[in-house]
Protein backbone atom coordinates (compact mmCIF):
# COMPACT_ATOMS: atom_id res chain seq x y z
CA UNK A 1 0.00 0.00 0.00
CA UNK A 2 2.78 2.40 0.95
CA UNK A 3 4.64 1.58 -2.25
CA UNK A 4 1.52 2.28 -4.30
CA UNK A 5 1.14 5.70 -2.62
CA UNK A 6 4.78 6.56 -3.35
CA UNK A 7 4.43 5.56 -7.02
CA UNK A 8 1.17 7.54 -7.35
CA UNK A 9 2.79 10.56 -5.69
CA UNK A 10 5.85 10.37 -7.95
CA UNK A 11 3.69 10.17 -11.09
CA UNK A 12 1.50 13.07 -9.97
CA UNK A 13 4.52 15.23 -9.19
CA UNK A 14 6.04 14.56 -12.60
CA UNK A 15 2.76 15.56 -14.26
CA UNK A 16 2.78 18.72 -12.12
CA UNK A 17 6.36 19.38 -13.25
CA UNK A 18 5.25 19.21 -16.89
CA UNK A 19 2.41 21.62 -16.08
CA UNK A 20 4.76 24.11 -14.42
CA UNK A 21 7.27 23.80 -17.28
CA UNK A 22 4.58 24.50 -19.88
CA UNK A 23 3.25 27.36 -17.79
CA UNK A 24 6.78 28.80 -17.62
CA UNK A 25 7.15 28.49 -21.38
CA UNK A 26 3.99 30.53 -21.92
CA UNK A 27 5.06 33.24 -19.49
CA UNK A 28 8.58 33.51 -20.87
CA UNK A 29 7.25 33.66 -24.43
CA UNK A 30 4.97 36.54 -23.42
CA UNK A 31 7.92 38.29 -21.76
CA UNK A 32 9.87 38.40 -25.02
CA UNK A 33 9.91 41.83 -26.74
CA UNK A 34 7.58 40.70 -29.53
CA UNK A 35 3.86 40.94 -30.11
CA UNK A 36 1.96 38.45 -27.95
CA UNK A 37 -0.19 36.00 -29.91
CA UNK A 38 -3.00 33.69 -28.84
CA UNK A 39 -0.93 30.48 -28.68
CA UNK A 40 1.12 31.95 -25.83
CA UNK A 41 -2.02 32.54 -23.79
CA UNK A 42 -3.21 29.03 -24.69
CA UNK A 43 -0.03 27.58 -23.17
CA UNK A 44 -0.62 29.67 -20.04
CA UNK A 45 -4.00 27.95 -19.73
CA UNK A 46 -2.76 24.43 -20.54
CA UNK A 47 0.08 24.60 -17.98
CA UNK A 48 -2.08 24.98 -14.86
CA UNK A 49 -4.68 22.60 -16.32
CA UNK A 50 -2.00 19.90 -16.54
CA UNK A 51 -1.01 20.80 -12.99
CA UNK A 52 -4.62 20.18 -11.96
CA UNK A 53 -4.50 16.81 -13.75
CA UNK A 54 -1.49 15.96 -11.59
CA UNK A 55 -3.61 16.57 -8.49
CA UNK A 56 -6.44 14.48 -9.94
CA UNK A 57 -4.14 11.50 -10.54
CA UNK A 58 -3.17 11.59 -6.87
CA UNK A 59 -6.81 11.81 -5.82
CA UNK A 60 -7.14 8.74 -3.60
CA UNK A 61 -4.06 9.55 -1.50
CA UNK A 62 -4.97 13.24 -1.39
CA UNK A 63 -8.51 12.47 -0.18
CA UNK A 64 -7.21 10.06 2.42
CA UNK A 65 -4.75 12.64 3.76
CA UNK A 66 -6.82 15.83 3.61
CA UNK A 67 -10.39 14.64 3.19
CA UNK A 68 -12.68 14.61 0.15
CA UNK A 69 -14.13 18.12 0.72
CA UNK A 70 -10.65 19.70 0.77
CA UNK A 71 -9.65 17.72 -2.32
CA UNK A 72 -12.71 18.91 -4.26
CA UNK A 73 -12.17 22.51 -3.18
CA UNK A 74 -8.48 22.48 -4.19
CA UNK A 75 -9.29 21.02 -7.61
CA UNK A 76 -12.00 23.63 -8.22
CA UNK A 77 -9.60 26.39 -7.17
CA UNK A 78 -6.90 25.10 -9.52
CA UNK A 79 -9.30 24.95 -12.47
CA UNK A 80 -10.61 28.47 -11.77
CA UNK A 81 -7.05 29.84 -11.59
CA UNK A 82 -6.14 27.90 -14.74
CA UNK A 83 -8.83 29.80 -16.64
CA UNK A 84 -7.13 33.12 -15.76
CA UNK A 85 -6.07 33.80 -19.34
CA UNK A 86 -8.80 31.79 -21.09
CA UNK A 87 -10.51 34.92 -22.50
CA UNK A 88 -7.19 36.00 -24.03
CA UNK A 89 -6.51 32.50 -25.35
CA UNK A 90 -9.93 32.51 -27.03
CA UNK A 91 -9.54 36.16 -28.08
CA UNK A 92 -12.70 37.13 -26.22
CA UNK A 93 -13.34 40.76 -25.33
CA UNK A 94 -10.20 42.10 -27.00
CA UNK A 95 -9.80 45.76 -26.12
CA UNK A 96 -12.72 45.68 -23.69
CA UNK A 97 -12.09 47.36 -20.33
CA UNK A 98 -14.51 45.00 -18.60
CA UNK A 99 -12.82 41.85 -19.90
CA UNK A 100 -9.40 43.18 -18.88
CA UNK A 101 -10.41 42.61 -15.25
CA UNK A 102 -11.33 38.93 -15.78
CA UNK A 103 -7.78 37.49 -15.41
CA UNK A 104 -7.37 39.31 -12.08
CA UNK A 105 -10.76 38.15 -10.82
CA UNK A 106 -10.25 34.50 -11.86
CA UNK A 107 -6.71 34.34 -10.44
CA UNK A 108 -7.77 35.93 -7.17
CA UNK A 109 -10.88 33.76 -6.90
CA UNK A 110 -8.77 30.64 -7.41
CA UNK A 111 -6.63 31.63 -4.42
CA UNK A 112 -9.68 32.42 -2.29
CA UNK A 113 -11.11 28.98 -3.07
CA UNK A 114 -7.72 27.43 -2.24
CA UNK A 115 -7.79 29.24 1.13
CA UNK A 116 -11.16 27.63 1.82
CA UNK A 117 -9.54 24.27 1.08
CA UNK A 118 -6.80 24.93 3.65
CA UNK A 119 -9.53 25.90 6.13
CA UNK A 120 -11.15 22.49 5.62
CA UNK A 121 -7.74 20.83 6.11
CA UNK A 122 -7.42 22.69 9.42
CA UNK A 123 -10.81 21.30 10.46
CA UNK A 124 -9.58 17.77 9.70
CA UNK A 125 -6.04 18.26 10.98
CA UNK A 126 -6.35 15.60 13.67
CA UNK A 127 -6.35 12.91 10.95
CA UNK A 128 -2.99 14.15 9.63
CA UNK A 129 -1.19 12.84 12.70
CA UNK A 130 -2.44 9.33 12.04
CA UNK A 131 -1.40 9.38 8.38
CA UNK A 132 1.87 11.30 8.26
CA UNK A 133 5.13 10.04 9.62
CA UNK A 134 7.22 12.87 11.00
CA UNK A 135 6.35 16.53 11.69
CA UNK A 136 2.91 17.87 10.83
CA UNK A 137 2.06 21.55 10.27
CA UNK A 138 0.46 23.17 13.32
CA UNK A 139 -2.91 24.90 13.45
CA UNK A 140 -1.13 28.26 13.63
CA UNK A 141 1.02 27.52 10.57
CA UNK A 142 -1.94 26.32 8.49
CA UNK A 143 -4.02 29.29 9.67
CA UNK A 144 -1.24 31.64 8.55
CA UNK A 145 -1.13 29.96 5.13
CA UNK A 146 -4.93 30.14 4.85
CA UNK A 147 -4.90 33.83 5.81
CA UNK A 148 -2.16 34.62 3.29
CA UNK A 149 -3.97 32.87 0.45
CA UNK A 150 -7.25 34.59 1.34
CA UNK A 151 -5.70 38.07 1.62
CA UNK A 152 -3.75 37.62 -1.62
CA UNK A 153 -6.86 36.44 -3.45
CA UNK A 154 -8.95 39.36 -2.20
CA UNK A 155 -6.22 41.82 -3.17
CA UNK A 156 -6.01 40.41 -6.68
CA UNK A 157 -9.78 40.44 -7.18
CA UNK A 158 -9.80 44.10 -6.16
CA UNK A 159 -6.88 44.86 -8.50
CA UNK A 160 -9.21 43.82 -11.31
CA UNK A 161 -11.16 47.03 -10.72
CA UNK A 162 -8.07 49.23 -10.44
CA UNK A 163 -4.70 47.76 -11.46
CA UNK A 164 -2.88 50.96 -10.46
CA UNK A 165 -4.22 50.98 -6.89
CA UNK A 166 -1.40 50.89 -4.33
CA UNK A 167 -3.94 50.04 -1.63
CA UNK A 168 -5.17 46.89 -3.40
CA UNK A 169 -1.58 46.11 -4.37
CA UNK A 170 -0.58 46.34 -0.71
CA UNK A 171 -3.30 43.83 0.19
CA UNK A 172 -2.01 41.36 -2.41
CA UNK A 173 1.57 41.97 -1.27
CA UNK A 174 0.59 41.37 2.36
CA UNK A 175 -0.94 38.05 1.36
CA UNK A 176 2.25 36.92 -0.37
CA UNK A 177 4.30 37.89 2.71
CA UNK A 178 2.01 35.80 4.93
CA UNK A 179 2.32 32.84 2.54
CA UNK A 180 6.12 33.13 2.58
CA UNK A 181 6.20 33.29 6.39
CA UNK A 182 3.89 30.28 6.66
CA UNK A 183 6.11 28.19 4.36
CA UNK A 184 9.19 29.13 6.38
CA UNK A 185 7.34 28.16 9.57
CA UNK A 186 6.28 24.82 8.01
CA UNK A 187 9.73 23.94 6.66
CA UNK A 188 10.14 20.91 8.94
CA UNK A 189 6.82 19.33 7.94
CA UNK A 190 7.34 20.26 4.27
CA UNK A 191 10.83 18.74 4.30
CA UNK A 192 9.40 15.52 5.72
CA UNK A 193 6.94 15.38 2.82
CA UNK A 194 8.92 16.80 -0.12
CA UNK A 195 12.57 16.75 0.88
CA UNK A 196 14.89 19.61 1.79
CA UNK A 197 15.74 20.71 -1.76
CA UNK A 198 12.11 21.00 -2.94
CA UNK A 199 11.16 22.77 0.29
CA UNK A 200 14.02 25.22 -0.15
CA UNK A 201 12.87 25.99 -3.68
CA UNK A 202 9.28 26.57 -2.51
CA UNK A 203 10.41 28.96 0.22
CA UNK A 204 12.74 30.81 -2.16
CA UNK A 205 9.93 31.26 -4.71
CA UNK A 206 7.56 32.61 -2.06
CA UNK A 207 10.15 35.09 -0.73
CA UNK A 208 11.22 36.23 -4.22
CA UNK A 209 7.55 36.53 -5.19
CA UNK A 210 7.03 38.89 -2.24
CA UNK A 211 10.04 40.98 -3.32
CA UNK A 212 8.63 41.19 -6.87
CA UNK A 213 5.25 42.34 -5.59
CA UNK A 214 6.76 45.32 -3.76
CA UNK A 215 6.24 47.03 -7.14
CA UNK A 216 2.49 46.77 -6.53
CA UNK A 217 2.83 48.88 -3.40
CA UNK A 218 5.20 51.68 -4.47
CA UNK A 219 5.86 53.44 -7.75
CA UNK A 220 4.08 53.07 -11.07
CA UNK A 221 5.98 50.15 -12.58
CA UNK A 222 2.97 47.83 -12.56
CA UNK A 223 1.06 50.27 -14.77
CA UNK A 224 3.92 50.27 -17.28
CA UNK A 225 2.99 47.86 -20.07
CA UNK A 226 6.63 47.11 -20.94
CA UNK A 227 7.52 46.34 -17.31
CA UNK A 228 4.48 44.12 -16.87
CA UNK A 229 5.22 42.26 -20.07
CA UNK A 230 8.97 41.81 -19.87
CA UNK A 231 9.59 41.80 -16.13
CA UNK A 232 6.46 40.46 -14.43
CA UNK A 233 5.89 37.63 -16.90
CA UNK A 234 9.62 36.97 -17.20
CA UNK A 235 10.23 36.74 -13.45
CA UNK A 236 7.10 34.67 -12.88
CA UNK A 237 8.17 32.36 -15.70
CA UNK A 238 11.45 31.75 -13.86
CA UNK A 239 9.47 30.98 -10.70
CA UNK A 240 7.49 28.34 -12.59
CA UNK A 241 10.70 26.78 -13.93
CA UNK A 242 11.96 26.51 -10.36
CA UNK A 243 8.62 25.02 -9.30
CA UNK A 244 8.98 22.38 -12.04
CA UNK A 245 12.46 21.54 -10.75
CA UNK A 246 11.08 21.29 -7.21
CA UNK A 247 8.37 18.87 -8.39
CA UNK A 248 10.98 16.68 -10.12
CA UNK A 249 13.14 16.60 -6.97
CA UNK A 250 10.12 15.75 -4.82
CA UNK A 251 9.11 13.04 -7.32
CA UNK A 252 12.58 11.48 -7.20
CA UNK A 253 12.42 11.46 -3.40
CA UNK A 254 8.99 9.84 -3.48
CA UNK A 255 10.21 7.27 -6.01
CA UNK A 256 13.20 6.46 -3.81
CA UNK A 257 10.79 5.98 -0.92
CA UNK A 258 8.86 3.37 -2.92
CA UNK A 259 12.06 1.42 -3.54
CA UNK A 260 12.78 1.33 0.19
CA UNK A 261 9.25 0.17 1.05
Amino acid sequence: MTEHVHISSSRSLMIAAVGFALWALGYLAIALPFDTVSWEWVICVLGPLILAVGVLTHGSAFRRQFGTPAYVIFVIGLFVAACEFLPLALNIGAGSTGWAAVPYVLWGTGWIIGAMGVLVVIAHKQSLHAINKGPVASYAQLSLLCSGMLVYGIGFVELGSDRSSHQFGAVAFGGVVLIAISLIAMRRSLTAQMGGAATGIAIFIACAWAVKDVARVVGDLMTNATFAKEMVFGVTGVFYILAAVGCVLAARRSSAGSLKS
